[in-house]
């Protein structure tokens, strides 16, 4: 009986550090693929003529590339844009995906991250809207 306990108790620490370990190297498992392995979506490439490139390899150059790579949640859906054959530039997916990175943050948190940094580059307050030049004239 004790047998059967210890046995159990070595077996549950295998399957434990044998998960853990899969739950954390799936990222490094996926990139060791070579890119002719991975697959794009076939019904995206149909609606663009852009030059679509693997999974992280885009050039921040349109909404179907930003849509392969991932860059979309229920609040901005840009497979709608793909979906009707939107050929705008799309998002700055190279600094959104960078602030992801350094930031650790969700996808919606980086694009609101970046837009406040542009808009104090351009001179403007973030949480008001309003211009910063001292001299600037608004109405109330």
């Amino acid at each position: 009986m004790d047998f059967l306990y210890w046995l159990t108790v070595v077996l549950t620490c295998f399957a434990v550090y044998y998960l853990f370990t899969l739950f954390t190297e799936r990222k490094n498992a996926y990139n060791a693929l070579p890119n002719q392995r991975r697959l794009t979506p076939d019904h995206l490439l149909q609606h663009t003529s852009v030059n679509i490139r693997p999974i992280g390899h885009g050039q921040g150059n349109a909404f179907a590339q930003d849509y392969i790579d991932g860059l979309t949640s229920e609040n901005f859906d840009i497979g709608l844009n793909v979906a009707s054959g939107d050929n705008r530039s799309g998002l700055d997916s190279d600094e959104i995906k960078l602030i992801m990175k350094d930031e650790r943050v969700s996808f919606d948190s980086a694009r609101l991250i970046r837009q406040q940094r542009e808009m104090l580059k351009n001179n403007i307050d973030p949480a008001t809207g309003m211009p910063l030049d001292p001299k600037a004239f608004t109405f109330k």
